[in-house]
């Protein structure tokens, strides 16, 4: 939503006259009065495009005066999942997540490269020219402070060497059960630690996840202890996942919170991995309401968003194909494949046309756009 505020003066500002424009076009905004506080909001229909330069217009009277005044604004940038960015299939039967895991205290960072180096079985030697072994204990299913397992069985071998875990509820894990880390207190045990040789530090790890995401704008959060990043849809090959949020380095347990839009509501695969190089570990995966208040993922008694263990994830395709035909009746069909973005300038930036579908036809009598198809 876009907001102002006016605060009244000598003279009081009458809300029902008040107009806002954007871009030099007036828009159904809404004015309500409180205290001597006029508040416009406006909630566009189609979502501006990341770090696209608007102008705003507000006019309005106050006793027996008018004032108008105009101000520039950029829009934050954000990433964005699209359909094709859905899972092909999921088992709604299996909630939870995926939990991969990596730990050799001799092997310590806070490199998200080198974490997923380590992910995909690429691990350094240590002194004696032998690579690190992984020393995550399969038999530790982690556990909460009233001792329930947090993994449904013991951990298997799982690809490039990790360990795999199945967990059904939600991702609130430290080193140790009963610490007190992030928003979510106390915390449970992460499966597979403390290691064979009973190390806690060194923890390189994967979770994967498909959650039910409604359509707009969604606000996901990560607290960890040391770093992570999250992202989703083609998941499979991490190079071309949609990065959603990220802190690369050490830290103690902080939260860092992103903003996304979701064009279609769906099932999302979502991949977060995460490290802890040496002293404490802890992470956890929620998301923020519209109140500001937050809810782990899966926590769907109290308002979180259904995650599943188990599905599909995507396969980025071939770049989508985009044709314009003008036709012998004067107007122009444009066939695509994906979601149909334009913009007046070829440089952008481009707002994504919803409520359309291919073949689209429109009069050939108007100014001039440019157009590209987006998976």
């Amino acid at each position: 939503p876009f907001s102002a505020t006016i605060k009244d003066g000598a003279d009081v500002v009458d809300a029902a006259s008040v107009k806002l424009s954007v871009d030099g076009v007036e828009v159904a905004a809404t004015a309500s009065k409180d205290n001597g506080i006029t508040t416009i909001t406006f909630q566009p229909t189609v979502a501006f495009a990341p770090l696209s330069k608007h102008k705003a217009g507000l006019s309005f009277k106050y006793g027996a005066n008018t004032r108008s005044d105009e101000w520039n604004f950029q829009v934050t940038d954000y990433a964005t999942l699209t359909a094709a960015h859905q899972a092909v299939s999921v088992d709604k039967s299996l909630a939870g997540f995926s939990w991969n895991v990596w730990q050799n205290n001799g092997y310590q960072h806070t490199s998200l490269v080198q974490t997923e180096q380590v992910l995909a079985g690429i691990v350094p030697n240590d002194a004696n020219g032998v690579p690190w072994a992984n020393l995550a204990d399969a038999a530790k299913l982690g556990a909460d402070v009233n001792d329930v397992p947090v993994a449904l069985g013991e951990g298997s071998p799982g690809n490039n060497g990790l360990v795999h875990f199945e967990i059904e509820g939600v991702i609130n894990l430290s080193q140790a059960k009963g610490d007190n880390n992030g928003n979510f207190r106390p915390d449970a045990q992460m499966p597979g630690i403390p290691g064979t040789a009973t190390g806690t530090d060194g923890i390189d790890a994967e979770i994967i996840t498909f959650v039910d995401l409604p359509a707009g704008a969604v606000t996901l959060g990560v607290n960890s202890d040391d770093g992570f990043r999250t992202a989703a849809g083609f998941i499979n090959v991490p190079a071309d996942a949609v990065r959603l949020g990220e802190f690369d380095g050490g830290r103690g347990a902080a939260d860092t919170i992103f903003t996304f839009l979701v064009q279609a509501a769906g099932v999302y695969p979502i991949r977060t991995i995460y490290n802890e190089g040496g002293g404490g570990a802890n992470i956890e995966i929620f998301s923020v309401k519209a109140d500001g208040s937050k809810v782990l993922l899966n926590d769907v008694a109290n308002g979180g968003y259904a995650a599943y263990r188990s599905g599909v994830a995507p396969d980025k395709t071939a770049k989508p194909k985009l044709s314009v035909v003008r036709n012998a009746n004067g107007t122009v069909t444009v066939t695509f494949e994906g979601t149909l973005e334009v913009s007046d300038k070829v440089t952008g930036p481009y707002t994504p046309l919803t409520g359309v579908a291919s073949p689209l036809t429109v009069p050939a009598d108007q100014a001039a756009q440019f157009a590209r198809a987006r998976r």
